[in-house]
């Protein structure tokens, strides 16, 4: 018989686990920039959970991350992240020293994302669902890639988006 596994059949010691994920995380973060709707915020914390992300940075946003709305989406995985505001310009620059900053957004450069090869630990940054990434942040950034849009619509809900390329990326570094 096929059944659906649940929680407690994937994950029989949850605390063991919980230890497990926290001291080994994967070379990858998320910067969002300027993102609002708070279920979207939610299902990002989701997917750094679920992609074992380094760390959430949040830039452009003045929200308060306990809002029952991104709780919820979020599924209790806010408590178990690493999460930074970044007041200015300044700090996000200074990741740059550690990390490769890359845009996921349509640019007059950007490549597509299956074609792109981290170099050293990656922060994806995700821009807001009406303006997408800004513009001091899409100059500070070392390269950006893009999703190609097979329809008529050119872009698509930015945490999907950060899903398909975060994966991506967990492909390269896993094998």
């Amino acid at each position: 018989m096929n059944r659906q596994l649940d929680f407690r059949d994937e994950r029989p010691n949850p605390d063991q686990r919980l230890e497990q994920v926290l001291a080994n995380r994967y070379p990858i973060s998320l910067l969002l920039d300027g993102v609002i709707n708070q279920g979207n915020i939610g299902m990002l914390f989701r997917l750094a959970d679920a992609a074992r992300l380094d760390t959430v940075y949040l830039y452009n946003m003045k929200i308060d991350i306990n809002k029952r709305k991104i709780n919820k989406a979020a599924r209790s995985t806010i408590s178990t992240i690493t999460y930074q505001h970044l007041n200015n310009l300044e700090e996000l620059n200074n990741l740059k020293k550690s990390h490769q900053l890359v845009a996921l957004e349509k640019t007059t450069s950007s490549e597509l994302y299956t074609n792109f090869s981290p170099q050293k630990p990656v922060i994806i940054v995700a821009g807001s669902e009406k303006h997408g990434i800004s513009k001091e942040v899409l100059e500070s950034v070392d390269t950006s890639i893009y999703i190609p849009m097979h329809g008529l619509n050119t872009s698509m809900n930015v945490a999907c988006a950060a899903s398909i390329a975060i994966y991506s990326l967990l492909d390269k570094i896993l094998q």
